[in-house]
């Protein structure tokens, strides 16, 4: 299983716990919300970094899946700030059956 170990509003990281295992090779995800430098051209986003393919993997629990996705939400919500983007409004879909009453 993972634990969180940094929490940050442009980093979370999230790694393994083994007990026979040092610290420093541990397998990990970390994920950053940044303007990057790629290939001369500045980009912003946020990066997904994992640890080794063949090292085990770290497995995020359910409630660890859920901090994510809410660090995510807000992460993506800050870029849309920054990028001087109007926020998207949610779309509200109709019943179609409602069309098919006739009085």
């Amino acid at each position: 299983m993972a634990t969180v170990t940094v929490n940050t509003d442009s980093a979370i990281e999230f790694k393994s716990i083994c007990q026979n295992t040092p610290a420093a090779d541990l397998p990990f995800v970390l994920a950053q919300v940044g303007n990057w430098d790629i290939e001369g051209k500045a980009a912003t986003g946020i990066i997904i970094d994992c640890s080794d393919p063949s090292a085990v993997p770290a497995v995020l629990t359910g409630d660890n899946a859920r901090k994510l996705a809410k660090w995510l939400t807000r992460a993506a919500d800050k870029l849309d700030a920054t990028e001087s983007r109007a926020l998207k409004k949610k779309r509200v879909h109709y019943e179609q059956d409602d069309d098919e009453y006739k009085f």
